[in-house]
Parts: structure tokens; C-alpha cells; sequence
């Protein structure tokens, strides 16, 4: 009988430490993307149940409490997957705040979640996109017709803003019909731009060298990521001496000069004539 007794004690006591949700029924997590160049903003926070466990349901003095949980904040790549960027702990409930750099982010959609899991082991989840546009714009000046001397490209650009300012925001590279006139892409640290190539590369076109006819001028802007759009320009050189030769006159013997004046097109570019 003694041991029987101590059974019914013992089941009594398993039975009697019950485990009540006391404040709400399940986990909750959201997120949110807010921003659309420079630094974007992710938002994330989970809430979590309060949990009773009582060894005597009718005694409420002897029960103890855990609304203990977490929250993972992660970044989800179509081919590499989920990658965890936060994760913050708290008691009830858990928050965090952190920035993007959208500006080196790949052009398209970009999905970003949230994981709140709870003392039981119960989670929540939420997810948040954000669609990335890094394209900049771009503009070029027509020369006109040209004549011989130096010419210069000019334009206009814009460029999304790279919030790291250790980054630049875009390159600029520019092209004679069809020809990279320099070796390097410059680069641009700003999101507006008055440019000049020769104040970017301390050259200018020699239009002098140019044949007559219609030529065409390109600017190419990409964002630091290499998305990136063109504007051109056709333009027309006209290298054409002009001049005029005096007349003598009525000449009776003698020596006869020729007189006169000439236009030529400038060089900018200096002729080096080798030695025979």
C-alpha cells in the first residue's frame, strides 16, 4: 500500500505542472524596406507568448513565467539562399534597425525576412522586398560644325547615390565613332555632374586630324555596379582651307611675287616630320 501511495503522489505531481499561454496565442514577426538609393532602411521586430507553468493551477503563487525570444533578420539570395544579417534577443519582444547600402546592391528585386521564434519553440515569420533601380542618365552637347582645333566632350550626368562615401557613384568613358578615346573609365563621386572631358583627363580631340564629314561623339554612363546608358551626338568637321591670291597687276619684266592669304585648319596635335 505504501508504494502505491507514492505512485498516486507522483502522478499527482507530473499532473499538476501544467504549461498556460497566458498573453497571446502565437509569435508575430514583421519587417520592412524602405529606401530607393544611398543608405535603405531595414525595420524588423518579433513579439512573443508569455508562457505559464504551474506546478498547482489553483495555487497562482506557484507559477513562473518566460516570454523569452528572438528574432533573425535575413537576407535571401535566389541562388545562394537565406543569409543572416541580425539577430537580437528579448523578453516579450525584440526590435532591430539597420541600413543597406542600395547603391551597391545588383539591379532587380531583393527580398529581405524576418524569423521570430518563441520559449516553445514557435515562429513567425514576415518578409519585406525592395526593387533596385541604380540606372543613370545621361546627356551630351553637340559641337556643331567644327573646324580644325581642340574639341571637347560636354554633357550633363546623373547617378544614384552610393551611401558608403568611401564609393563612387558611376563611371563616365567616351567614344569618337565608335573608338574608347581613353584607356580608364573615370570615375564619378557625385550624383550630378556638369562634365568636360578634358577636365577629366587633361586631353582634347584634335579636330584638326579629323577628315571632313560627319563624325559621332558618345558619352557611356554606368552606375558602379555596370548598369548603365549612352547618349551621342553626330557632328560635322570641315577642314576646308580658304584663301585668296592677290593680282600683280598689270607686270612689265622683272620679279613676280604671289601674295595672298590662306586659312588652315588648326592642329592641336604636334607634326613630327622624320628625317629622310
Amino acid at each position: 500500500m505504501k508504494s502505491r501511495k507514492q505512485l498516486g503522489i507522483l502522478v499527482s505531481i507530473f499532473l499538476s505542472i501544467v504549461l498556460i499561454p497566458s498573453l497571446a496565442l502565437s509569435a508575430s514577426a514583421t519587417i520592412s524596406v524602405s529606401g530607393t538609393e544611398g543608405y535603405g532602411t531595414i525595420s524588423a521586430s518579433g513579439s512573443f507568448t508569455k508562457y505559464e507553468y504551474c506546478n498547482n493551477p489553483d495555487d497562482p503563487t506557484d507559477c513562473t513565467y518566460n516570454e523569452n525570444g528572438s528574432i533573425s533578420v535575413y537576407r535571401n539570395d535566389p541562388v545562394w539562399g537565406e543569409s543572416r544579417i541580425a539577430w537580437v534577443s528579448g523578453q516579450g519582444s525584440a526590435t532591430w534597425t539597420g541600413q543597406i547600402d542600395i547603391g551597391l546592391l545588383e539591379q532587380g528585386t531583393h527580398e529581405y525576412s524576418v524569423h521570430a521564434g518563441d520559449a516553445e519553440g514557435v515562429v513567425a515569420t514576415d518578409s519585406a522586398t525592395i526593387i533596385v533601380d541604380n540606372t543613370p542618365s545621361v546627356s551630351i552637347e553637340s559641337p556643331g560644325v567644327v573646324k580644325g582645333g581642340g574639341l571637347d566632350v560636354t554633357g550633363s550626368a546623373t547617378f544614384k547615390s552610393v551611401g558608403n562615401p568611401d564609393y563612387n557613384e558611376g563611371y563616365l568613358e567616351f567614344f569618337l565613332d565608335g573608338n574608347k578615346l581613353d584607356v580608364d573609365k573615370f570615375r564619378i563621386f557625385s550624383t550630378n555632374i556638369n562634365y568636360s572631358r578634358e577636365s577629366l583627363s587633361g586631353m582634347l580631340i584634335d579636330a584638326g586630324l579629323l577628315i571632313n564629314g560627319e563624325h559621332t561623339l558618345l558619352t557611356y554612363a554606368s552606375s558602379r555596379l555596370g548598369v548603365g546608358v549612352s547618349d551621342s551626338v553626330v557632328f560635322t568637321v570641315d577642314n576646308t582651307p580658304s584663301g585668296s591670291v592677290d593680282s600683280p597687276g598689270t607686270v612689265r619684266g622683272g620679279w613676280l611675287d604671289f601674295t595672298g592669304t590662306w586659312n588652315l585648319p588648326m592642329y592641336t596635335t604636334p607634326i613630327i616630320t622624320m628625317a629622310q
